[in-house]
């Protein structure tokens, strides 16, 4: 009794009243006791009744069990019909009747509402006519949560539209600084590859340059020791000419006194000359008065034919001094030119050593500078040369890491086509999402 429902004992204590009151009427019956029979009998009656009425409540509760236990399961489908109760269970009846239609109208609008959210469709609203209370602010709530989802999903939509022009964008940077960075690569192999032919020439080249150098230092060394040598003998060629062109200026003098004096002499001679024409012109008028004194003037005459001839002697001698004398004033003159000559000679020599001098001391300092030009050309070489080693060992390093940029260019573009197409997926998903058109769903 005391696991039993209320309903179950109250239908055992029914059964309980109907057995006593039967037992009463038939005692009641053969005492005689018609009255109390009568009574009993009634009272019994009215027990049975009640069993039946127990019994109809009975299944009317186990209906109701029967439909909520569906309605636990998922099935709002079932209700509580032609029950026949009225009272306090036919209300409840009703009641529960009531309840499933508003749940099953909440779960039917909710359904078709989220089955278009699903679809992608957000026109659908739960209609809240009829429902209140609870079903009512559900209904608020989820007509709101779906205006939300779907602002949020449009501004998702926007979010993912910028988000692939921005990654398109940036893919096709990408790309493009891929394709520049490959480039750049085979040009930096390509252009190794000529600095190291370049580099390797230069070495050669500067080896060549090397060894032509030396051949121009020993020259240079022996032009210069050859350029000293000639600017000493210049120097004393020079100091030779200086010599002769003052030997020459006192020769031109000597010279020079020697045609005065040449002069003078035959202006002696001139002198003689003419004393000796008046000696004897005196001669022959002394031979004319010795004849004229006859006898007497016999040896004057003798003194003045003496005298004659002397003076004719001297008149000979002289011509031939005064001959002489122009003949030497005529070679005194030809001396005079020829050292006025050898003079201006000596002159121009004394300028023309001069400037071979000059010529020479700038050919020596000339050399000079070569010779210290070619010691820098050859450190300048040694530098080239050490240079070009090292232009080698950056241009094996720069193939070295034009390779290394070839192998990233050629990864950055394996891995930008992997962005792509991750992206890619990740826009389609993502508009699936937005759409709310799934791949499973669809």
């Amino acid at each position: 009794m005391t696991n039993s429902s209320s309903l179950s004992q109250a239908k055992a204590l029914a059964w309980l009243s109907a057995g006593l009151t039967t037992a009463g009427a038939l005692f009641s019956i053969l005492s005689g006791e018609w009255l109390c029979a009568g009574l009993f009998a009634g009272a019994g009656i009215a027990a049975i009744l009640t069993v039946v009425r127990l019994g109809h409540c009975h299944s009317t509760i186990k209906a109701i069990r029967a439909v909520l236990a569906a309605a636990a399961s998922g099935d709002l489908e079932p209700r509580l019909v032609l029950i026949g109760e009225g009272g306090e269970i036919g209300a409840l009846t009703d009641d529960l009747n009531r309840a499933l239609d508003l749940v099953d109208a909440f779960v039917r609008e909710a359904t078709a509402t989220l089955a278009c959210v699903r679809d992608g469709e957000f026109h659908r609203r739960i209609v809240r006519r009829g429902l209140g209370g609870t079903f009512a602010r559900g209904a608020q709530t989820m007509n709101e949560a779906v205006a939300v989802i779907h602002d949020r999903l449009n501004s998702f939509s926007q979010m993912i539209g910028a988000f692939e022009r921005t990654v398109g964008a940036i893919s096709g940077v990408l790309s493009r600084e891929v394709d520049v960075l490959d480039g750049a690569a085979k040009a930096m192999k390509s252009a190794v590859a000529d600095t190291r032919h370049r580099s390797g020439a230069i070495t050669h080249q500067a080896g060549q340059t090397s060894a032509s150098v030396a051949t121009v230092s020993s020259a240079s060394e022996e032009l210069t020791a050859s350029a000293s040598e000639i600017a000493a003998q210049t120097r004393r060629a020079l100091d030779v000419s200086r010599s002769a062109q003052s030997q020459s200026a006192l020769a031109g003098e000597a010279m020079t006194t020697l045609a005065a004096s040449i002069d003078e002499i035959g202006a002696m001679v001139d002198l003689i000359a003419s004393i000796s024409g008046q000696t004897r012109t005196l001669a022959l008028n002394a031979n004319i008065e010795a004849v004229r004194a006859g006898e007497h003037g016999r040896g004057f005459g003798v003194v003045a034919t003496e005298v004659k001839m002397l003076a004719a002697q001297t008149a000979e001698a002289t011509e031939k001094i005064r001959t002489q004398i122009a003949d030497i004033q005529a070679k005194s003159d030809r001396g005079l030119n020829s050292i006025e000559e050898m003079g201006r000679t000596t002159s121009e020599v004394v300028e023309i050593a001069t400037a071979i001098s000059a010529s020479t001391e700038q050919q020596t300092l000339a050399t000079q500078e070569i010779a210290r030009t070619m010691q820098s050309v050859t450190d300048a070489t040694v530098a080239v040369s050490s240079d070009a080693a090292a232009v080698t060992d950056v241009a094996n390093d720069s193939g070295r890491t034009a390779d290394n940029v070839a192998k990233m260019s050629a990864s950055l573009a394996e891995e930008v086509g992997r962005l792509n197409g991750s992206v890619a997926d990740f826009l389609l998903m993502a508009r699936e999402v937005a759409t709310g058109r799934t791949t499973q769903a669809a």
